[in-house]
C-alpha cells in the first residue's frame, strides 16, 4: 500500500518522539520500513556500524590468529632432487567484513627469511565474503630450527599488520629405525658392513663365526633378506674388515688372526660369494681398501707397522704383493681418496698419515702426518665423496675429528672435534653419498652430524638410540641416500633405518 508523503511525515514524527523516551525493536522495524518505502539506504550496517573490512588468514581449515598463528613445516625431507625443499603451502586471506579489504603488501619480515620463499599472488582488493591467497615454501639454506614472520598489510583498522609465523626444522640425514635381521646362528658378531656398488646386496663381517654373511636388498623399502654366508676358521679367523671392488666383482676381507687378506668372487645376480684364496702378507691385518680404478689393494695390520700394497687381477680377484711403506706405527685403518691420488692410514702414534699414490703402479710415497697427543685411540677414517675432507673417529673419546684435505698434495689440516655421549666407543665413520651428513655409530646409538659442503665443518644434530642396534659397530648408506644400515654386534643383528 502506497502512503502519501504527509502520512509518512506524521508517522516519522511520532517515531522520533517515541525514540526520545525509550528504545524498542518495534520502533526499529518501523524505521526500517520507512527507509525502505522512501528508498533510503543509509551508510550504516544493521548494527549501526559503518561498513568496514575484516581480515582473517587460514591454512586449510585452520584459522591463524594475528600474532599467535603458526604454521610448522616440520622436519625437512629430501625432495628427491638432491635438495631439501618443501612443497608450496597455500595460505588464504579472507575478508569477513562488510567493505572491501585492500591488501597493501604480503612479505617475510623477520627471522630466518632467507630460509623461506614467499609467492604473493594476492588480489589488490578483496570484496566482502571473498578471499585471495599466497604461498610459502620452506627452502632452508643450512641445518637447524628455522622461523620467520609473514606480515600482511591491509586497510583493516584493527589489524593493519596481520602477522603469522612459519617454522621448520632442517635436519637432513636424520635416521628413523625400521627393522632388522637378527639370528645368532647365522649373523654371529656382525661388525663391518658394506653395500655392493649396484646397491643390490649388503655384506657383513661375522667376527664370532669367522666369515661373511650377505643379504639381498629391496631398493624400494630398504629391507634386507638373509641370503647366505661363508665361514672358514682356518682362513678367515677374526675377520676385522671388509671392502668390495668398485667393479663389484670381488670382495676382500682382512683376517686378524690369519694375518691375511682374503678375496672372494661375487655373483652379481644373487650376491653369493665364492672363496678365492688369501695372501698372508699383513701381520694382524685390520683393514683393507681397493683403489677407485680397481687396479690395486692396500692393507694395514696392527703388528706390521707398515702399509702394504698389492696388484689386483681384475678377472680372478687374486692379489700379488708389490710393495710396502713403514712410515706408520701400529696402523688400524687404511682408505683411498675418491680421486685415487692419495692413501690415508690411521694409527695410534701418528693419528693419520698420507701418501701419494702412483696410479700406474700403485706404489705409495710418504707425504706426511698429523700428530696430536690430545687425539687418541683413533679407529676409523672416511674421506668425503667430494674429496674435500677426512673424518677420523676416536673411540675412547666418543668423538669425530674433522680435517680439510689439500686435493693436490693430499695433506690434511686439522679443523675441529665433535664429541658426544652417543658416539661412545665409536669404531666407524661414514659420509652420506650426497656429502651432507656424517654418521658415527657407538654403543646403542648412531649419531648424525650435518656437514657444511663448502667447508666440511660438522654440526651435531642428534642420534637414534635403540637396543635393537646394541653394540652398533659400523654404518653404510645406500647410494640413493634413502637408507642407512647398521650392525649391532651385541644383538647379532643388521638393522636398516630410513634416512631423511
Amino acid at each position: 500500500m502506497k502512503r502519501t508523503i504527509a502520512e509518512l511525515f506524521i508517522i516519522f514524527t511520532s517515531i522520533l518522539l517515541l525514540s526520545c523516551t525509550f528504545e524498542s525493536p518495534f520502533v526499529e522495524l518501523i524505521q526500517e520500513k520507512i527507509n525502505a518505502d522512501l528508498g533510503i539506504s543509509g551508510g550504516e550496517n544493521s548494527d549501526g556500524q559503518e561498513p568496514r573490512p575484516e581480515i582473517n588468514i587460514k591454512q586449510g581449515s585452520r584459522d591463524l590468529a594475528s600474532g599467535a598463528g603458526t604454521y610448522d613445516f616440520g622436519h625437512m625431507h629430501d625432495d628427491g632432487n638432491g635438495g631439501y625443499t618443501s612443497e608450496d603451502i597455500t595460505f588464504t586471506i579472507e575478508n569477513t567484513g562488510t567493505a572491501d579489504l585492500v591488501i597493501e603488501s604480503v612479505s617475510l619480515t623477520a627471522g630466518d627469511t632467507a630460509d623461506f620463499d614467499l609467492t604473493d599472488e594476492t588480489s589488490a582488493s578483496v570484496a566482502p565474503s571473498a578471499s585471495t591467497a599466497f604461498t610459502v615454501r620452506f627452502d632452508p639454506l643450512s641445518s637447524g630450527n628455522k622461523s620467520a614472520a609473514v606480515a600482511v598489510a591491509t586497510n583493516d583498522a584493527d589489524e593493519q599488520n596481520y602477522t603469522i609465523s612459519v617454522t621448520g626444522i632442517n635436519n637432513p640425514g636424520e635416521l628413523s629405525y625400521i627393522n632388522r635381521c637378527s639370528d645368532e646362528t647365522t649373523i654371529a658378531g656382525p661388525t663391518k658392513i658394506i653395500l655392493s656398488p649396484d646397491n643390490n646386496h649388503v655384506y657383513v663381517c661375522l667376527l664370532n663365526d669367522a666369515g661373511i654373511a650377505w643379504f639381498s636388498r629391496d631398493a624400494g623399502t630398504g629391507a634386507l633378506s638373509y641370503v647366505g654366508r661363508y665361514t672358514d676358521s682356518d682362513n678367515l679367523s677374526y675377520p676385522y674388515h671388509i671392502t668390495i671392488a668398485p667393479d663389484g666383482n670381488h670382495v676382500y676381507l682382512a683376517s686378524f688372526n690369519r694375518s691375511s687378506v682374503a678375496w672372494f668372487s661375487r655373483n652379481t645376480s644373487t650376491g653369493a660369494l665364492t672363496y678365492g684364496g688369501r695372501l698372508a702378507a699383513v701381520a694382524n691385518a685390520r683393514s683393507v681398501a681397493v683403489s677407485p680404478d680397481n687396479k690395486h689393494v692396500y692393507a694395514v695390520g696392527s703388528s706390521e707397522n707398515a702399509v702394504t700394497w698389492f696388484s689386483r687381477n681384475t678377472s680372478t680377484g687374486a692379489l700379488t704383493e708389490t710393495g710396502s711403506d713403514t712410515n706408520v706405527s701400529v696402523p688400524s685403518f687404511v682408505t683411498v681418496s675418491p680421486d685415487g691420488l692419495h692413501v690415508y692410514v690411521v694409527s695410534s702414534s701418528e693419528i693419520v698419515s698420507w701418501f701419494d699414490r702412483d696410479t700406474g703402479t700403485g706404489a705409495l710415497t710418504y707425504g706426511g702426518n698429523y700428530t696430536d697427543s690430545n687425539i687418541g685411540s683413533t679407529t676409523y677414517a672416511a674421506v668425503s665423496p667430494d674429496g674435500k675432507n677426512v673424518y677420523i673417529t676416536s673411540g675412547n673419546a666418543g668423538a669425530v675429528d674433522a680435517f680439510s684435505r689439500n686435493t693436490a698434495s693430499g695433506a690434511l689440516s686439522y679443523m675441529h672435534r665433535i664429541a658426544h655421549d652417543s658416539m661412545g666407543f665409536a669404531s666407524c665413520v661414514t659420509v652420506s653419498p650426497d656429502n651432507t651428513t656424517v654418521y658415527v655409530p657407538g654403543d646403542t646409538c648412531v649419531a648424525y652430524l650435518s656437514r657444511n659442503t663448502d667447508t666440511g665443518e660438522l654440526t651435531y644434530m642428534g642420534n637414534v638410540c635403540i637396543e635393537d642396534i646394541s653394540g652398533a659397530n659400523a654404518a653404510a648408506v645406500s647410494d640413493d641416500g634413502a637408507y642407512a644400515y647398521v650392525t649391532g654386534y651385541n644383538v647379532d643383528a643388521v638393522a636398516w633405518l630410513y634416512r631423511d
